[in-house]
């Protein structure tokens, strides 16, 4: 940072644009230093890194924003696609009042912003994360922070994501595709090749019944507390073959700075938990593709593993399901599009849980695993309609906006 325009990497000739991630930057306390025109610091709230879509099939989850929204992010920030380098940060905060203290979570949204960036082509060259918290790099690295306010970002960038004459969309994978890839139909991605890994750990990634919350309140069993605390999907359960590796496994705590560990350590957790085999593509899902960022990192930036996206994940795959009951019967039996089939998806059956309770690993005894979904009671789904398509022929309209957006 210092002196930029003199140390900065051979190859890059613009200046250096630091983007704080948080959940609105009027909580902000600090933040990295500027330098004039050459390094420029700014606040992003995360909201600002997904959105809504329509893929064709359904609406239910955010994700990556399209290319108008892209563009606006690069206006907003200024940031010159052919020439600036973008380093992504997150600080943490104290506990204040009823807000907690910034959790481990901070660096999933870090991690949208990296796949952002990263899907409309932004050359990876020119694109970093710093690894911990702003405050943690302050007091080990001398790294300069100000606790005044934040320049206000500019809204005078000129560059396009249409500049970047790639298509990145490959980062992620659609439901379509993945079907094809999980049924061994797929000839570019032969099932063998490929390693599902799931971020989610606990009573999720085993498919326990009521494990999943869609963030609704109005199924009938609900009652705010547990083992009624949260409205669950049609199904619980896992991509059939997928491996559990838990996000927070491959971050160091609080008093380190959500930092990830060496390489040598991350290696070692994420390939014994996902079981890797070397040349292999992994496709990282969660519920909402987030705590998959912290996966996606480590097996794309560190590890240098081929890696893939489910963008709209398990909150989309356990809603397709033609059930035993009205409420899981969301698709037409004969859809192409069912994910609740033995060949697609699992469960384990366990010991020692109940359904809708907090998760002990100590007392849950997995006694097997079953093909097919587990299915939650109607009285457990929630009551507002499923944003799906039961006669959708597509799921792949996102991905096809953005490429024909950059045409």
């Amino acid at each position: 940072m210092e002196n930029w325009a003199a140390n900065r990497p051979a190859a890059v000739t613009g200046k250096l644009v630091i983007l704080q991630i948080g959940s609105s930057a009027a909580t902000s306390l600090t933040h990295v230093s500027g330098e004039g025109e050459n390094v420029v610091s700014y606040l992003v709230p995360s909201s600002e890194l997904v959105q809504v879509r329509d893929n064709g099939l359904s609406s239910i989850e955010a994700e990556l924003p399209n290319g108008a929204a892209a563009d606006a992010f690069l206006k907003k920030y200024g940031i010159d696609v052919s020439k600036d380098f973008v380093v992504l940060t997150f600080e943490q905060l104290p506990a204040s009042g009823q807000t907690p203290a910034t959790a481990n979570a901070i660096v999933q949204s870090v991690g949208r912003a990296w796949l952002l960036l990263s899907y409309w082509g932004y050359p990876k060259e020119r694109l970093g994360i710093l690894n911990g918290s702003v405050n943690w790099n302050a007091d080990h690295e001398e790294l300069p922070l100000s606790t005044t306010a934040a320049t206000t970002p500019p809204n005078d960038g000129t560059s396009s994501v249409r500049d970047l004459r790639v298509d990145n969309t490959t980062w992620v994978v659609t439901l379509s595709e993945l079907l094809g890839i999980l049924k061994d139909e797929s000839d570019d991605y032969p099932r063998e090749d490929v390693s599902v890994i799931d971020a989610r750990g606990g009573a999720e990634a085993l498919g326990l019944l009521k494990s999943t919350s869609t963030g609704k309140t109005d199924c009938p069993s609900y009652t705010g507390t547990a083992p009624n605390s949260r409205c669950s999907p049609p199904f619980e359960g896992r991509l059939k073959g997928a491996h559990s590796v838990p996000w927070p496994e491959l971050l160091t705590g609080a008093q380190d700075g959500f930092r990830f560990p060496a390489k040598a350590t991350v290696k070692a957790t994420f390939d014994a938990l996902s079981e890797y085999e070397p040349g292999n593509v992994t496709i990282q899902y969660c519920r909402t593709n987030m705590r998959s960022m912290v996966t996606g990192i480590v097996s794309s930036i560190i590890l240098g593993y081929p890696t893939r996206f489910y963008d709209t994940s398990f909150i989309e795959w356990s809603h397709l399901a033609h059930g035993p009951t009205p409420k899981t019967q969301v698709l037409p039996q004969n859809s192409p599009f069912r994910t609740d089939l033995a060949e697609l998806t699992e469960h384990a059956s366990v010991t020692g849980y109940t359904p809708g309770g907090a998760f002990d690993s100590t007392t849950v005894v997995v006694t097997g695993w079953a093909s097919g979904p587990n299915y939650n009671a109607d009285a457990d789904i929630s009551n507002t309609p499923i944003q799906v398509v039961p006669t959708a022929t597509s799921t792949n309209r996102s991905v096809e906006e953005d490429r024909a957006y950059k045409l």
